[in-house]
This record gives structure tokens, C-alpha cells and sequence, in this order.
């Protein structure tokens, strides 16, 4: 797994989609989304894990995921929580990544052959 540090976040995106959610579901959103980054990969569907992380009961949580779900904000599939977003950015950011270390190792390769003459 290739070792991600940066990811697109659109502001005004992100505030005219989750406008419609409560601030409690917005602060989950976040939370749930920031993890997923931070992992690179589906979070487990772990109600006192993400009650940890979120800092709410798993009551709460249990709650406002169900919420999230029914609005397709968030999917839950095989034990998984998906955010179809957050995922296509860092697939992105994958492909950056990747870019950039062919790049590296092209300009690295020039630069020896050059050195060498």
C-alpha cells in the first residue's frame, strides 16, 4: 500500500452536499470519511470502534449511521463502511503518487546516465 499524505477536499462541495445532514450526522460523516483517508480502504463496521472515534455513545452512532445509509451517504457492505467519494479520491491519489515515482525514478535514471558521461 502506497503511503498517501494528501488528499482533494472540495470545500463548497462538501458544504452544499452534506447541508441537508444534522451537525451531529455531519460530524460522523466527517469522522467516518477521515478514516477511510487515513486507512486508504474501507473502514470495519465497528459500532464501539466508531463510537470511540466519534465520541458518542453506540447508541448514537448506531443511530446516525443508519441515517447516513438511508440517505447513501455512507454504504455498508460485508462488514465495510464505503464512502463512494472518498474512495474515487484516493484513487486518485494513488495515481498521483504513482506518477510521481515514475517521474522520480525517469529523472533519476537521466541523471545518472548524464553523470556518467
Amino acid at each position: 500500500m502506497s503511503n498517501i499524505f494528501h488528499v482533494d477536499f472540495y470545500a463548497k462541495e462538501w458544504l452544499l452536499d452534506t447541508q441537508i445532514l444534522t451537525l451531529e450526522e455531519r460530524g460522523v460523516f466527517i469522522q467516518v470519511v477521515a478514516a477511510i483517508y487515513d486507512r486508504q480502504k474501507p473502514i470495519p463496521h465497528n459500532e464501539k470502534w466508531l463510537s470511540n472515534l466519534c465520541g458518542c455513545s453506540v447508541r448514537k452512532v448506531r443511530s446516525i449511521l443508519g441515517s447516513l445509509v438511508e440517505q447513501d451517504f455512507i454504504q455498508i457492505v460485508d462488514g465495510f463502511i464505503h464512502q463512494k467519494r472518498a474512495e474515487k479520491e484516493l484513487e486518485k491519489a494513488r495515481k498521483r503518487s504513482e506518477n510521481a515515482s515514475k517521474n522520480a525514478r525517469k529523472l533519476n535514471e537521466k541523471t545518472l546516465k548524464n553523470n556518467q558521461n
